[in-house]
């Protein structure tokens, strides 16, 4: 008994601990349909280490933008995608920091005071990081697991 209760944590940690990342299940076509630029995603092992968003100048990622790619990756392929006042979307200010909760998915996403990057937290732990940066002729937009 003490066996079969031990074993069934453990499996209950690592399902947990694996959703809190970037869901592995997204694919090219999956990315097409919520972004219509080019996307590319990089594999470490079998898990998903990172996706990239591009876009070509003169257009380039706004700040709401970015919010919402985060938490509709971090949502999943299928999950609902986010509307304009989403009832499911907390989004919160103080000073230049600005955070968006998610109740659907339990993250958390804050945006630094300077610049576009970004931390995706659930249970108190930073699971995922975004950064915007230029490329030559346009713009990036990353988002990396961090292994939490």
């Amino acid at each position: 008994m003490k066996t079969s209760l031990l074993t069934a944590f453990v499996l209950s940690g690592l399902t947990i601990g694996l959703q809190a990342q970037i869901p592995s299940t997204w694919t090219q076509e999956k990315l097409k349909k919520i972004y219509d630029g080019p996307a590319a995603i990089v594999f470490s092992k079998s898990r998903i280490g990172s996706i990239t968003f591009t876009k070509k100048e003169p257009e380039s990622f706004h700040g709401g933008e970015c919010f919402d790619l985060i938490l509709t990756v971090l949502r999943g392929p299928g999950a609902a995608v986010l509307k304009a006042d989403d009832p499911d979307i907390k989004v919160t200010e103080k000073g230049e920091v600005i955070t968006w909760t998610d109740r659907l998915s339990g993250y958390s996403v804050t945006q630094a005071a300077e610049g576009f990057n970004f931390t995706a937290r659930r249970n108190g732990k930073v699971t995922v990081t975004a950064t915007w940066g230029e490329i030559p002729h346009g713009s990036k937009f990353v988002l990396a697991n961090t292994g939490g």
